[in-house]
């Protein structure tokens, strides 16, 4: 046993304080809480496929306040100092008062896979190369290359096809589900013209700009979730490839219940992000992951 750094965010608190009656999918099961345990370090924290739960997290600006103690724990995984470090660094760039959240997840990108070109023991280089990061975002550099980006419609086209072949185990309303199962299935057997073409309209619907400009900070939250839940992105670019997908593939159900004037309330919201979290989209690839995951922010 040893003694360690234990972090509880603020949406946890608030949740232990709350009498616990979430029926969701997840809890009818087991309740979504978690301890996430390495050598030097203890992260309490909960399943976003709980609505419950993303509901604090995404609609909450404290959400990702932490709290910090001291505990004695007998883990034994130990991530590397380059890990932990990326780890911290994408936290960073997430919270940046600077860039909308393709460009945030451009400079996560970016900077990871700068970072894995580093050795664990080059502890200067990992920390200047953070600095310059944040730095960069800050001063809109990191806008500007972004939007120097070509358009690729071929890896949005297949994450949508592997969406519309998803079965997502959403508890969204009637009226509700029924109009992202109509648009869905619809996007199933279009042609990948009219599928571009849809998608596209999609891209340029003012009411969606309006929704993502207007909800940030919930878009924020999901990023910061990702990596503090999931010590994100360890070894692989697979995990920036399935973050961009999710905030992709999410931003599409929404803009598709947009397109059918559903009202995007907090309780709807909760459910598509619980839902898609319970049932992950999995996205191939032959090509660099970096490249696909950039292509799925413009």
């Amino acid at each position: 046993m040893k003694q360690i750094r234990s972090y509880i965010p603020q949406y946890l608190l608030r949740l232990h304080e709350a009498d616990w009656h979430c029926q969701c999918p997840t809890c009818q099961q087991d309740y979504p809480f978690v301890i996430i345990d390495w050598q030097d370090q203890r992260r309490y924290s909960a399943s976003l496929s709980c609505e419950r739960v993303a509901q604090d997290i995404l609609f909450n600006a404290d959400a990702f306040v932490l709290h910090s103690a001291e505990e004695m724990s007998a883990a034994a995984w130990q991530p590397n100092q380059l890990q932990q470090k990326i780890n911290q660094g994408c936290i960073n760039l997430a919270i940046s008062d600077a860039g909308d959240i393709p460009v945030k997840l451009y400079a996560i990108g970016i900077y990871i896979n700068q970072m894995m070109k580093l050795s664990a023991d080059d502890v200067a280089q990992i920390t200047r190369c953070g600095e310059e990061f944040s730095r960069l975002l800050a001063q809109g550099a990191l806008a500007e290359h972004f939007d120097l980006l070509p358009v690729i419609s071929k890896y949005k086209l297949q994450a949508v096809r592997a969406l519309s072949a998803t079965r997502l185990d959403t508890t969204l309303d009637a009226r509700a589900g029924m109009a992202l199962s109509l648009k869905l299935n619809e996007f199933t057997v279009l042609a990948d013209n009219y599928l571009e073409q849809n998608l596209t309209a999609l891209d340029q619907d003012a009411q969606l700009a309006t929704f993502m400009q207007q909800h940030r900070q919930l878009w924020q939250n999901f990023i910061l979730y990702r990596c503090y839940h999931h010590l994100f992105p360890l070894n692989s670019q697979d995990a920036f490839l399935a973050l961009c997908g999710d905030v992709y593939l999410l931003k599409i159900l929404c803009g598709l219940l947009i397109q059918s004037e559903i009202e995007l309330d907090e309780v709807r919201i909760s459910a598509l992000f619980a839902a898609m979290e319970r049932q992950p989209v999995r996205l191939t690839c032959d090509a660099d992951m970096l490249l696909v995951g950039l292509s799925l922010l413009k």
